[in-house]
């Protein structure tokens, strides 16, 4: 069985930021494997994907060659090591698993929770907390923010934008593209530079992306507007 026919795919989809899209996108995206609250049980889970992760390493047993591997520091606390065996590789999955996802036990080791619980909390309105006997997100209350109404994208791209909407559009495609790139090379080459390209690239795409929903879409009456489409294009 590949990874892939081990965690079926989501259907996911660009919209704004609405309490729907909340559960129904970033929720499901980040479900832990054994999440304490929230959804129902049966559905394929974030938790999968990394044990079929660590499954496909067991399973092929690779040589595995630090030599273009990037390390060093990752903000002020994190130090980044090459991995150097199936042992390390193991204990690095579990890392991100209890970060991402929080455990059994806890929805997070450290101040916050993780992040399928932080989006729960977005979600019901009020922060999570412990009651003694289980989680309830029950707690000090969770304003949620105000947003551009875009509208739903669920086709690669928007059809027939007006010419200044399909600038930005081509400029945050292309910038995109290029950052994209960028963390490719760093794959490819273990250049140390290339990540850092990418982070400029990143920052580039702010302009664009706040412009697009500030542009109501054709026959909305103004109640929705345009967004990133995210697209890679021809370079």
């Amino acid at each position: 069985m590949t990874l892939i026919e081990r965690c079926p795919s989501r259907r996911v989809y660009l919209s704004g930021l609405t309490k729907d899209y909340v559960k129904e996108v970033f929720m499901e995206i980040e479900m832990p494997e054994h999440p304490l609250a929230f959804t129902s049980e049966g559905v394929p889970t974030i938790g999968a994907f990394y044990h079929a992760l660590l499954d496909a390493f067991k399973d092929v047993n690779p040589t595995i060659d630090p030599a273009r591997q990037l390390t060093g520091n990752v903000g002020a606390a994190n130090k980044l090591g090459a991995r150097t065996d199936l042992g390390v590789v193991e204990e690095s999955i579990a890392l991100i698993k209890e970060q991402g996802e929080g455990t059994p036990e806890s929805p997070g080791s450290g101040n916050a929770p993780a992040h399928y619980y932080r989006f729960g909390e977005l979600y019901h309105g009020h922060k999570l907390r412990w009651t003694g006997t289980d989680w309830k997100c029950d707690g000090d209350p969770v304003a949620f923010p105000d947003t551009y109404p875009m509208g739903r994208l669920t086709t690669a791209s928007w059809p027939n934008p007006a010419p200044e909407v399909a600038a930005l559009l081509t400029t945050f495609n292309q910038t995109y593209t290029t950052m994209l790139g960028h963390l490719d090379k760093a794959w490819e080459t273990g250049s140390a530079t290339e990540p850092n390209a990418s982070i400029g690239k990143m920052y580039q795409l702010a302009s664009p992306a706040r412009s697009l929903p500030q542009m109501p879409l054709p026959d909305s009456d103004g109640t929705h507007t345009y967004g990133p489409e995210f697209l890679v294009v021809p370079t």
